[in-house]
């Protein structure tokens, strides 16, 4: 029971007014009512929210309408620190287990799907621990240096007792030994340029086969990656050679063991191979740059405590790589990074510049898959393939599989293809801070439309000649939206991408934008594996779909600014074409012309019945003609369309031929063909009875066909045509309309007999004895 406010009256809760002194009584089920809807509204946020992150560990659902899939533990890894899900610590500590130790990964990480990084954006992680020092667990940051530094792994050898070498920890608070990976065997190159070290026992073991691998690739590869980048191989190693002790002196033992000169230490790049425990991270090139940082970081004041005893270097994950076409992609890419920071020092760089750009890898990934001779499709390059060719819809710096980088060198390959001194361009774009910007930029619009429609089509087609080249099975070319029914579809294309669509072979596409500097619309026709392109331009784009026996048409609009998005348009129509499937090719007919003409009160009549024999190229027609209804006369033709001469017989003259070049052109069946198979300008009346407009030009073409070339068309028309089964029988036409000074003119043309009219000869004695006309 409640009172009234005014009087104290008690109230029952069905009361609108008080019957003691009529005060209102206000009522508060609405407000009630706008609160249980709030905390609805807000549980049900609360709800999507945790529902979306926890649904599965490889998908998000953001609105309930996009889900996002990904390919690799990195990418996953990466979303969620961005979206705020995981902190900065907890970051590091995926990326160390991503990095080097898979088995430690969260489980809502580990991914199926193959990882295929070279690094793990090694110079990233570095960015990444500077600017976020503050937060991070300093062990955590310790021990990532520390296996940066390769301190896990010892050269060695078997005959120098443990208690000699040189050990420390991985971290102060970890017991465990540093020196898991014992290296006891060196292999020189016979260039004298590559130094191996490696071991055959153990979980690190390598076999020969993969030594000599290793070796002839860093061999042949060198003057294979100087003539393509222009950039002049040359090594001058910072030596870890303190005192003479430590790991040099290790290194020397192994050395003279394998009887290899010590010095060699001083002139070869060391590359080492074992196992990193990484299911990422297949190699990596580590230059100078980066010794400071991690020693700092790593709590040492010099690397004699490392595993390293000269930089650069490059380690090799051998547990990735077990395909002998991988070893050598991933040799050649490793290799050509030396060759990069190299270029960028010489240009006053410390080291390129891709803190925020990965095209060294692409540049890497371009010059190891075109120099190099691949048999395998499925290697770590032919993945980073697939993740371009499933994603080209993206912006071209948007993240394919984890990353662009890696993913992006078939563009560079068509950019290669297009432009001539791509390889100055590639190198200058390495002292950029955005490379693709200035690609975009010190290319002309030409260059860059004809690269991406280059790889638009090569995407398509499928039309590589190396095996580098190749997706996996799995991966399916980025298809965009169904665009089969009548409406207008709204796009927008992304930097330097291709959107591709599947069009109805029996419909009417128009394809505008708002800007067609960098847009290009093609459209491409698959018959039999084989692929043309029927149209390409950068404009205003209306075509007719039509079926001429191609198994699929495309659309593929291009965008070739690196640098800039632009929209545009598809708007679909049904088309009226017929589907039939009618004969296009004969080997000959008989044809049957009628035609009628009127003028000023006087008529002609003529009839030309005959064959056409399209093997042969001629035609043999016997033309009646009736004059106001007098007597007909009749003349005999050959036509000879190879030589380009008729030979028409003199009336009331046996055998006197008269001879004449150009004076006649053959029926075009075809174009009428084209024309009732396509939805342009044709109007169908019933299943064997159309309407097919034709242009000024092609009603003379039928004209001059049967003798009427000296009338003078002023326009188009409609002509009649009828079909039975898959051929053309008649067609009719109406020039009277058409044709100044005429009254009536008709014509009837009908087909019969096709390939079985029999052949044409022309006789030799018509030949060698007629006259010119």
């Amino acid at each position: 029971m409640k009172k009234c406010k005014k009087c104290g009256n008690n109230l029952n809760k069905k009361m609108k007014y008080c019957t003691n002194c009529g005060e209102k009584i206000k009522s508060h089920r609405f407000v009630i009512f706008i609160l249980f809807l709030v905390i609805i509204f807000l549980a049900f946020l609360i709800i999507n929210k945790y529902t979306n992150i926890f649904k599965n560990k490889n998908s998000v659902i953001i609105n309930n309408k996009e889900e996002i899939k990904y390919t690799n533990s990195y990418e996953h890894i990466k979303y969620d620190y961005e979206q705020k899900i995981i902190s900065a610590n907890e970051y590091l500590k995926e990326m160390y287990a991503l990095e080097f130790d898979s088995d430690s990964l969260a489980s809502k990480y580990k991914n199926d799907n193959n990882n295929y990084f070279l690094t793990s954006n090694q110079l990233n992680i570095i960015d990444f621990i500077e600017k976020n020092y503050k937060k991070l667990d300093k062990d955590l940051v310790e021990k990532y240096a520390r296996k940066k530094l390769l301190q896990d792994v010892q050269i060695k050898s078997k005959n120098v007792s443990k208690s000699s070498s040189n050990i420390i920890n991985l971290s102060k608070k970890d017991p465990e030994q540093v020196s898991s990976h014992v290296l006891d065997k060196a292999r020189l190159s016979s260039n004298g340029r590559f130094l191996l070290w490696y071991t055959d026992t153990g979980n690190d073991s390598i076999t020969e086969n993969d030594v000599n691998v290793i070796l002839t690739e860093l061999e042949n590869s060198v003057g294979d990656l100087e003539q393509l980048s222009k950039i002049k191989y040359s090594y001058d190693p910072y030596v870890d050679n303190k005192n003479l002790v430590g790991d040099y002196i290790s290194a020397t033992i192994v050395l003279r063991e394998c009887n290899i000169p010590v010095d060699s230490i001083e002139t070869a790049m060391s590359i080492y191979v074992y196992d990193t425990g990484s299911d990422v991270t297949l190699a990596q090139y580590t230059d100078t740059n980066l010794l400071s940082k991690y020693l700092n970081y790593a709590g040492l004041s010099s690397i004699r405590h490392d595993g390293v005893i000269n930089y650069p270097y490059i380690f090799m994950n051998k547990s990735r790589l077990n395909e002998t076409d991988s070893l050598k992609q991933v040799t050649r890419h490793e290799l050509f990074h030396h060759f990069q920071h190299s270029y960028c020092k010489a240009n006053g760089l410390d080291f390129c510049n891709y803190t925020e750009d990965e095209f060294i890898e692409s540049y890497a990934n371009y010059v190891s898959a075109v120099t190099g001779n691949y048999q395998s499709t499925k290697t770590y390059l032919n993945n980073w393939f697939g993740a371009y060719y499933r994603d080209v819809s993206l912006n071209i710096d948007d993240e394919k599989g984890g990353s662009y980088g890696y993913a992006i060198y078939p563009y560079l390959y068509s950019y290669s293809l297009m432009v001539d001194n791509s390889s100055e361009i590639f190198n200058k774009a390495l002292l950029e801070n955005e490379p693709l910007k200035y690609i975009n930029k010190n290319t002309s619009k030409e260059k860059l439309k004809s690269t991406i429609n280059d790889l638009a089509l090569k995407f398509l087609s499928k039309s590589y000649k190396n095996n580098a080249f190749v997706a996996p099975s799995d991966d399916k070319l980025d298809i965009k939206g169904d665009i089969s029914k009548n409406n207008t579809y709204k796009y927008e294309i992304n930097k330097g991408a291709i959107d591709y669509f599947e069009v109805n072979k029996l419909s009417n596409i128009e394809i505008s934008s708002n800007d067609y500097s960098y847009i290009t619309f093609m459209l491409i026709c698959e018959k039999n594996n084989e692929y043309n392109v029927i149209s390409s331009v950068s404009s205003k784009l209306k075509q007719n779909i039509y079926d001429l026996g191609y198994d699929k048409v495309y659309l593929a609009v291009t965008n070739g600014n690196l640098d800039k998005k632009y929209n545009y348009q598809i708007k679909v129509t049904e088309s009226k074409a017929t589907n039939k499937n009618y004969n296009t090719t004969y080997n000959n007919y008989n044809i049957e012309i009628i035609s009628k003409i009127s003028m000023k009160g006087a008529s002609v009549i003529t009839t030309s019945k005959g064959v056409v024999d399209e093997i042969h190229q001629k035609e043999y027609l016997e033309i009646t003609t009736n004059t106001l209804g007098v007597a007909a006369i009749t003349n005999k033709t050959y036509i000879d369309f190879n030589s380009g001469y008729s030979y028409t017989s003199v009336p009331f003259q046996e055998n006197m031929w008269y001879k004449d070049k150009n004076s006649q052109t053959k029926f075009d069946l075809g174009l009428i063909l084209q024309k009732l198979k396509s939805s342009d300008n044709v109007e169908k009346i019933d299943d064997n009875h159309f309407k097919v407009k034709l242009s000024k030009s092609e009603l003379q073409s039928s004209m001059e066909s049967t003798s009427s070339k000296k009338m003078t068309i002023v326009k188009g028309m409609n002509i009649d045509v009828y079909t039975t089964g898959n051929d053309i029988s008649t067609i009719k036409y109406d020039f009277s309309k058409i044709i100044p000074g005429v009254d009536e003119f008709s014509s009837t043309v009908n087909f019969t007999n096709y390939n079985a009219a029999g052949d044409v000869e022309i006789p030799n004695e018509i030949i060698e004895n007629a006259t010119d006309k």
